[in-house]
């Protein structure tokens, strides 16, 4: 890893400033404890986006009402792991390949516009 993809993993919220990775399995180990998953990863994203998506509908008449952004919505998407959707796996994201993560990562953003 670069060390300036390694200084974008705090503000991603992937790493706690200060703090040092140095394996692929370290990585990949933080993800799985943030996530509560291991080979479905993918999958606990999905249903956390799924779970906000619902939420933004519920409240569908004030949200088309607004006339700003929520940061609290962001915030919201960050902590289901949707940022990580861009992210290569070797970085603690979700991201593989194009044959591979293209499906899943379009199940998640279809799963938000919905």
């Amino acid at each position: 890893m670069t060390a300036s993809a390694r200084s974008a993993l705090p503000s991603l919220g992937l790493l706690p400033a200060g703090e040092r990775i140095d394996t692929e399995l370290e990585i990949w180990e933080r993800c799985r404890k943030r996530t509560g998953g291991g080979t479905g990863m993918t999958m606990t994203v999905l249903e956390r986006v799924k779970e906000i998506a619902e939420s933004f509908d519920a409240d569908r008449a004030a949200r088309q009402q607004r006339r700003s952004l929520d940061p609290a919505d962001f915030a919201a998407l960050r902590e289901a792991g949707f940022l990580r959707t861009g992210i290569p796996a070797e970085s603690g994201g979700l991201y593989t390949d194009r044959a591979t993560s293209t499906r899943p990562v379009c199940e998640i953003v279809r799963a938000l516009a919905q």
